[in-house]
């Protein structure tokens, strides 16, 4: 079953395809379910705007999304009837050779469609990444109360600006889903927090405030970073924070997917692999032993197998927790042969500093890019023969055009081999 939020600001678009509302925080525990929603004749907003200040439930754009996919999904009872209608109208004896070929381009593209929407790879997807988000934000909201503050002094007027850092992060997570969220529903989003405290440089709000992966330190917008800060404590990984977060660090998150993708992970659960087994014995696949005993191929990988098969098994299964050690999965469950990368290990955390480094300068978003592209195009880059469908990754069309575009700078500036995420 799909989620069901109490939330008050559900709209009725009948009228007006737009949602435009106005967030205030509701302090719920939700469990973000994995599964996708079921087919409902609801309607969906074209467009969602919103205005907040300190603070963006964003549960409330998740439960737009989700009706979205709903409908969508409902939508493919009519493309299944203009299907029918295509496949009587080529039987007309009087078409033309090119009507022939138009109406059966078009049903191509209708099955595939259909073909993609109830196969639930674009819900997976989104659900994957925004999962993530959403329980970090969740934790936070949870915690409002305990807060570790950082302090930014205003020398040139001797005042003390008080920043903590649950709101810091907070709107970084907010950011990063609004910006990801965009790859499924048009948002239209405007901040509307007080424009108290200015940077000395440049004059901004610290609304544009980030915090630099290389520095660890609070920067604005400008690039200037503030170095009299009080600091109580680092936030290292994200998703699974206790008592008060720390402040990002995304190289040694990179360091960690670096780890993954060899197979170093803590331990997995039997039960794991146990129902893995009955999940492919119900749908007419080989267990995991019968798969392990096969030759692998020329990929040191197993006929039939993949990483988005397991993703799939995996949230069907109610084990989407183990995402993160997907890699590890296929190693141990399907026999494939681990990546032999530890020699490569400095170079590409070098390059990974040297490339972040381009990105934060060159960035059109404050979303960080994907780790799983990152690790891709490093690999790549330092000739470890890996295929794009070896990782985790998002494929819609905006997401893979903005890492495309942020990759080709990165390899002006660096000299980083580029491979194509096609």
């Amino acid at each position: 079953m799909a989620q069901n939020f109490s939330l008050d600001f559900i709209r009725n678009f009948n009228d007006n395809p737009v949602s435009d509302f106005v967030i205030n925080t509701e302090k719920e525990i939700i469990d973000i379910s994995t599964e996708i929603p079921p087919p409902l004749k609801i309607p969906r907003p074209s467009l969602l705007k919103i205005t907040y200040t300190n603070d963006l439930d964003i549960f409330n754009i998740h439960n737009e999304i989700c009706k979205m996919f709903s409908s969508e999904l409902w939508d493919t009872n009519l493309m299944l009837k203009d299907i029918e209608i295509i496949n009587k109208k080529i039987k007309n004896d009087d078409l033309k050779i090119i009507e022939i070929k138009d109406l059966t381009e078009k049903k191509r593209k209708l099955e595939e469609k259909v073909s993609e929407l109830k196969s639930g790879e674009k819900w997976y997807e989104y659900i994957y990444y925004a999962k993530s988000l959403l329980e970090q934000y969740n934790i936070l909201s949870k915690n409002d109360k305990n807060i570790s503050k950082i302090t930014f002094k205003k020398s040139s007027q001797k005042k003390e600006i008080i920043l903590n850092t649950d709101t810091q992060l907070k709107l970084q997570i907010i950011s990063d889903y609004i910006e990801f969220s965009k790859n499924y529903i048009d948002i239209d989003c405007i901040w509307e927090g007080k424009n108290e405290s200015m940077c000395e440089n440049c004059g901004n709000d610290f609304r544009n405030i980030f915090v630099n992966p290389v520095t660890n330190l609070p920067t604005c917008s400008c690039g200037a970073s503030f170095d009299n800060i009080d600091r109580e404590q680092q936030f290292e990984k994200p998703g699974q924070m206790s008592g008060v977060p720390k402040i990002y660090n995304s190289k040694a998150n990179f360091e960690k997917t670096f780890h993954r993708y060899q197979g170093i992970v803590d331990s997995i659960p039997d039960k794991l692999f146990s129902q893995l087994d009955d999940f492919f014995i119900e749908n007419n696949f080989s267990k995991g032993e019968e798969i392990r005993n096969l030759p692998l191929d020329s990929k040191g990988k197993k006929k039939g197998t993949s990483i988005k098969l397991l993703q799939y098994a995996l949230s069907q299964t109610n084990n989407s927790e183990y995402y993160y050690m997907i890699n590890a999965i296929t190693y141990t469950y399907w026999g494939w042969k681990r990546p032999e990368i530890e020699h490569l290990k400095d170079y590409i955390m070098d390059r990974y500093e040297e490339t972040q480094k381009v990105y934060e300068t060159y960035k059109t978003r404050k979303s960080c890019l994907n780790v799983y592209l990152h690790l891709y195009q490093l690999l790549r880059d330092a000739d470890y023969p890996c295929e794009l469908e070896d990782f985790k990754i998002l494929t819609t069309d905006k997401s893979i055009e903005y890492h495309t575009e942020q990759f080709k700078i990165i390899s002006e500036k660096t000299g980083m081999k580029l491979s194509e995420l096609y």
